[in-house]
Formats: C-alpha cells, sequence, structure tokens
C-alpha cells in the first residue's frame, strides 16, 4: 500500500473518492486541484447570467510524495503514525499539556440579545458571580482541571456585539471579575479563555459594504439557513483584511486573556471586495498574524493543518466519520496522528454527544469531553439565536458531566502526555488502542462481555492494561 501527502497546493485540493463498479473495477481516492472554477457571471441588472471559468487561474506549485508502506504500516494505523512522523520531520513540534487528571471543557454563554415586541434586548444567561458558583460546585465534585471558555462577554452579547467590540459587557461583570474569576480557574490548574468570532457576523453586527467578504460573482459571500423563523437566517463572512485585524486588536487590548478564536480554523477563502486575495493570500494573512510574538494561548475549532503549529488546544475534534453510505466505519486517522501533541476535545456532549457509546468514543479516541453550559433556564434560549442548542442549563447537566467526566478521565489520565501508536479493530465491536507509555486501552461496544488478549473487557465498558 502507499500514503499520498500533498506538499503543496493543498489550498486548492478537494478530496475525491468513490468505490468500486461505479466508475472503475477499483475502489479509489485521489486529489483534484481546482485552477479554474467556474462561478455565475451576472449579465443583467436582473441577476441573471451566464457560468463562466474564472478568468485568472489560481496560482499553485503541485507537489504529491508517494510513501509506500508494508505489513502492519500499511493499514490506516500505520500510515496515521508515519504521517505524524512525517510532520514532525517537517516541523512539527508540539507536545501537550500533561495534566494527572485530564481537562474538562466548559463554554460558558454569558450575554445574548433576545427578540422583543419592538426591538432587542440584552439578557445576561451567566453573569460572573453565577460562573463562580458553577466552578465551585465542580471543585467539590473534584473536577479542578477546567478549559473555561467564555463566550458572549463582550458589550452587547455573543450576537449583539458590534463586529470588532472587545469591550466588556456590564450584565456579565466588569473587567476587575473577569480577571478575578481567570485567577480563581488558573489557580486550580486550568486554563481560561475568552471566544471572539473574527469569521462571520450577522447584519446587525456590521456595515456590509465595509466588512463583508465578496465572492467571485461580486455577491456577498454568506452562509444562509433554512429555518425562516430564526433571529438570523444569514451570517456573512468577513474581508480577510478585517479578520486579521480584528483578531490583532483582541490580542492588544486583551493581551493578558488566552483566546479562543471561532471560525478560524476551518473557514480558508477568497475575497474579490477590492483587490483580489486568494485563499493562499488569506493563509499568509492570518499565519503572519498568529505569528506575531505574544505570551498568550490561541484555541482554535476544528483547525486545517496549517494551523496546528499555532493551535494551544483543538475544539471541537471530529468524532465521526462524513456518513456517505460506502463508508463503513470510523477511524481516529486524525486522532493518531494529534494525540500527545495538542490537547483536543470532542464536541458538546449535551448537544447529543453523551450516550454510552459516545462516552467509549472519546476513550477511543483520546478526546477530552465537552458542556456547553449557562446559569440561565432553557427556556431563556426561546426568541434568541442561540435557539438551536435547546438545552444547555447547567444544573439541568450536573450530574450527566460528573458521569461523562469520570469515565473519560478514568482511562485517559494513565495516557496524558502519551502518543497513540497502534489502534486496531480485535474482534467485532472490540478496539485496542495502545499508547507509547506501554498502556493498552480495550473497549467493548457489544452487549456482551468479552475476552480479548487474556483481558475481560465488560459489556459497553473498557479496560486498562499495563498500569
Amino acid at each position: 500500500a502507499y500514503m499520498a501527502v500533498i506538499e503543496n497546493g493543498e489550498d486548492y485540493a478537494t478530496i475525491l473518492a468513490n468505490v468500486s463498479g461505479i466508475q472503475t473495477n477499483y475502489n479509489w481516492v485521489t486529489a483534484r486541484y481546482d485552477y479554474r472554477q467556474s462561478y455565475m457571471h451576472t449579465v443583467t441588472k436582473s441577476g441573471t447570467g451566464i457560468y463562466k471559468p474564472q478568468e485568472d487561474y489560481n496560482q499553485q506549485d503541485i507537489k504529491v510524495t508517494y510513501y509506500f508502506l508494508t505489513k502492519e504500516d500499511a493499514g490506516y494505523s500505520g500510515m496515521a503514525v508515519k504521517y505524524r512522523d512525517i510532520m514532525e520531520k517537517t516541523g512539527f513540534a508540539k507536545t501537550e499539556r500533561v495534566d494527572k487528571e485530564i481537562p474538562l471543557r466548559l463554554n460558558i454563554i454569558g450575554a445574548e440579545i433576545k427578540k422583543g415586541f419592538l426591538k432587542n434586548y440584552l439578557t445576561a444567561f451567566t453573569d460572573i458571580d453565577e460562573a463562580v458558583e458553577i466552578i465551585g460546585q465542580l471543585e467539590k465534585a473534584g473536577i479542578n482541571n477546567l478549559t473555561f471558555v467564555y463566550e458572549g462577554w463582550q458589550k452587547k452579547g455573543v450576537n449583539g456585539s458590534k463586529y470588532g467590540e472587545v469591550r466588556f459587557e456590564s450584565k456579565v461583570g466588569k473587567k476587575k471579575d473577569f480577571d478575578d474569576l481567570k485567577g480563581i480557574v488558573e489557580a486550580n490548574g486550568g486554563r481560561y479563555y475568552l471566544t471572539i468570532n473574527p469569521v462571520t457576523a450577522n447584519e446587525d453586527q456590521i456595515n456590509k459594504a465595509a466588512y463583508a467578504s465578496v465572492n467571485i460573482s461580486k455577491n456577498y459571500t454568506k452562509f444562509t439557513r433554512t429555518d425562516k423563523t430564526l433571529m438570523y437566517q444569514e451570517s456573512f463572512l468577513i474581508k480577510p483584511s478585517e479578520m486579521v485585524n480584528y483578531i490583532g486588536k483582541s490580542r492588544t487590548k486583551l493581551s493578558s486573556y488566552d483566546l479562543s478564536l471561532k471560525g478560524l480554523g476551518i473557514r480558508l477563502y477568497s475575497d474579490y471586495s477590492g483587490k483580489t486575495l486568494s485563499r493562499s493570500d488569506t493563509k499568509d494573512l492570518i499565519l503572519q498574524e498568529l505569528k506575531k510574538p505574544a505570551n498568550q494561548n490561541i484555541a482554535l475549532y476544528n483547525p486545517n493543518q496549517y494551523l496546528w503549529n499555532d493551535t494551544t488546544e483543538y475544539f471541537d475534534m471530529p468524532m465521526v466519520n462524513s456518513q456517505y453510505l460506502y463508508e463503513t466505519d470510523t477511524v481516529p486517522f486524525l486522532q493518531i496522528v494529534l494525540k500527545g501533541s495538542i490537547d483536543y476535545y470532542a464536541p458538546y456532549a449535551n448537544q447529543g454527544f453523551y450516550t454510552q457509546n459516545s462516552i467509549l468514543k472519546m476513550i477511543e479516541y483520546g478526546a477530552y469531553p465537552s458542556f456547553i453550559a449557562a446559569a440561565a433556564d432553557n427556556y431563556e434560549l426561546e426568541d434568541t439565536p442561540l435557539v438551536d442548542l435547546y438545552s444547555i442549563n447547567f444544573n439541568d447537566w450536573y450530574d450527566t458531566i460528573l458521569q461523562v467526566y469520570r469515565q473519560v478521565n478514568e482511562a485517559l489520565k494513565h495516557v496524558e502526555g502519551a502518543c497513540i501508536t497502534e489502534h486496531k479493530i480485535v474482534l467485532q465491536g472490540v478496539v485496542r488502542v495502545s499508547y507509547s507509555n506501554g498502556i493498552n486501552i480495550y473497549l467493548n461496544y457489544n452487549q456482551e462481555d468479552k475476552k480479548v488478549d487474556d483481558v475481560l473487557i465488560p459489556a459497553k465498558g473498557y479496560c486498562i492494561e499495563g498500569r
């Protein structure tokens, strides 16, 4: 078997895959490089137009290296280990923070706007006093290592704040209050982040002409939801130049805080609002900003590979495949590459990822648990842009938080700082994950106990060997 690694040209690469019998007699996967993309060229005032290829092609120096692998290395597990080695040889040199107990990510919602009869108004979902109380409850239960992420801390809240806002919302707390809270979290051994979203904004947060990115068809680049009852159906991508300005401003004005940057990790786009910026140009702008020296941690959500060296913590690690029918299983390729290098966290458990199988999947993939919470009752979410979240009241989820954290911690605390050396399905529904420190974690997804390698693994449970 061989593994193909794109060395250059990844900014405009798309991965294509298909099964045997559709186009050829073989399963195949390859990369396609887009030199000229097709777009709608408007020719009338009413907006009708024709599809045509872009005039100036995307300049890229394509390079793909093929690595031929044999025996055990020829499977997905061996490929991931090989890719990790390649990354390290090309300058990826990060080590996760080693803790006695694993971290728990807790995303707290501060302030948010609510739809009113005549105008929107602001409501505080969690103020500083309530946040301190939440931390106290977890501390009393033995959870001290928090990755505490405050969202909606800025004036007018998550979706009500003007784009670029770096002042604190007084309904949540003053700057001194946020500093005191930071002290509490860090004194317990945790980490403390303020969240900003430099990548997208709703129509009330920006002057579109000044801030919204423009696509090749000369329209604003936006995402549109189908649900017409939402407060904001549309969110607009921000011009790359304004985006890096906001990141730079936040890093300067909020220099004493670590920052979590929403949207930045997974979005890389062109801009035609003025001088044309390619994806590669946008990438260069982002890296230029992130590489400026600052004593500040940056957490990113599902970041693209070019950002890994600048990512302190990886939020929302993918835990399932793309759900195409011809995909038979999920494999932790990305997790094998990154375990031991970056602390990474699963998606929010209280948004559908808290079943026993999900807990086992977190342990199998080496991912730390995450919850999104607020002190406010769940009905407060109604008529806000956060209506999708359904249920985030901390007290409602408290018992589940303890249950999920304790199970995942009891397994993963033994492999803190270690790399995954092999991931293998040893029986139907039974997985063995081997680590560089000699620990093996066996997981059993079956409804009955299973015995493998003289190890008895309980039904819907796990077993740790090598302690």
